[in-house]
């Protein structure tokens, strides 16, 4: 028996394109409304039939997001399904904050249905996908450290196989500006705020099964993209800042911008010994210690070509 998906959408196009390609897969019911989505799981709850998936994707028209928590009652006895929830991004801190309590993988219009497709799997499947087996929101110093490790190791194991692939491999770098400053302005809690949002946007933009981000300390954060090419590494870079600054996450203490800016720096590289890796890695901590000086500034360095931008 296929799994069965709930698919909450108020696109009547997009829908039906989830829907033929989610179908091969899935039992999808879609439905248009929070309220729908209620009445359908609570009439399945009855029959002892539970969602596996539930996927949500609203046009900012009525209702633009859904309270996941007023979807099941104290009445549904089955397990609550994780969530796959394509949003606009003044509607995701409304899902961030409930990522704390729900399995969810939130993704930033405009996303393509293959890559919906990709995320979709990676969820479901047993081998995990790099991202899922680091806590992007957690922000205490033991995740912090084990996120970490787990970052060094996933490297190394990719840094390996691109060495034996002859591919090039990237490494995004980027630096809140200023962020004491908006710690000493809008207090600890909006700071840790900003630092969730964006590691929701850098995860966002990870589509292939080896790409990972981390944040690696205080406000540096890492986006590690094995196979990736200079031209790939660029264009992600500046889809990560364009997201940011459409954000527009207030910092009134910046002498640069009223909203959060970042510095940032990427690094592309074909490996060619398996110890190059941690020269690699310091190599970028020192691009992005460059960058900081600048900025809001995006700094590139391809050990390939041993040029400098």
């Amino acid at each position: 028996m296929k799994p069965r998906l709930l698919l909450i959408d108020n696109d009547p196009v997009q829908s039906k394109v989830k829907r033929l390609t989610l179908e091969k897969f899935f039992t999808v019911d879609v439905i248009k409304t929070s309220f729908e989505a209620r009445l359908r799981i609570k009439k399945l709850a009855k029959k002892n039939v539970f969602y596996h998936l539930i996927i949500i994707d609203l046009l900012p028209i009525r209702e633009s997001s859904v309270d996941i928590k007023s979807l099941f009652d104290e009445s549904y006895t089955g397990q609550i399904p994780p969530f796959f929830i394509a949003t606009h991004i003044e509607h995701l801190d409304h899902y961030i904050k409930q990522q704390a309590f729900y399995k969810m993988d939130v993704v930033l219009k405009p996303i393509a249905v293959r890559h919906i497709e990709m995320r979709v799997f990676a969820l479901l499947s047993e081998l995990k996908a790099a991202r899922y087996h680091i806590e992007q929101l957690a922000l205490d110093d033991a995740t912090l450290q084990k996120n970490n490790m787990f970052f060094l190791q996933h490297t190394k194991l990719c840094w390996a196989e691109c060495l034996r692939l002859e591919q090039p491999v990237s490494l995004i770098a980027l630096n809140i500006d200023y962020f004491q400053l908006l710690v000493n302005c809008h207090g600890q809690q909006h700071a840790q705020c900003v630092l969730k949002i964006i590691s929701t946007i850098m995860q966002s933009l990870i589509y292939r099964h080896n790409d990972i981000t981390l944040l690696a300390r205080r406000d540096d954060f890492y986006m590690f993209l094995p196979g990736c090419n200079e031209v790939g590494a660029k264009l992600k870079m500046n889809r990560i800042n364009d997201m940011i600054a459409q954000a527009l996450i207030e910092h009134e203490a910046s002498p640069i911008s009223p909203f959060v800016s970042v510095s940032s720096s990427y690094i592309t590289q074909i490996p060619k010994q398996i110890d190059e890796l941690d020269v690699f890695i310091d190599l970028s901590r020192a691009r992005l210690e460059l960058a900081k000086t600048a900025r809001d500034q995006l700094l590139s360095y391809d050990n390939a070509k041993q040029n400098r931008r």
